[in-house]
């Protein structure tokens, strides 16, 4: 799915969400907000995930690659919506 004109994960900036949004000021900052909001709760959730599968016994080397993926990214996004705070 693109965002903006990008598709490719790692090259999404915050630019490229803003152009999902009008222009106005108060579109740009609840963007900003949820993109923040959503980064914070995907590591939580991811977290939860990987503890949920443990417990039940499935354990495999990928899932903590993919799990480094999301902290990544989001860490991205984070970083992102600070500088505009």
């Amino acid at each position: 799915m693109k965002i903006g004109v990008r598709d490719v994960p790692d090259t999404i900036q915050l630019k490229h969400w803003k152009a999902l949004v009008p222009e106005t000021k108060s579109s740009q900052r609840i963007l900003v907000r949820n993109l923040a909001q959503m980064a914070e709760r995907i590591v939580i959730e991811a977290d939860a995930l990987v503890t949920e599968l443990a417990d039940e016994g499935t354990r495999h080397p990928i899932l903590s690659t993919i799990r480094k993926v999301i902290t990544s990214r989001a860490g991205l996004l984070k970083r992102a919506a600070e500088q505009v705070s």
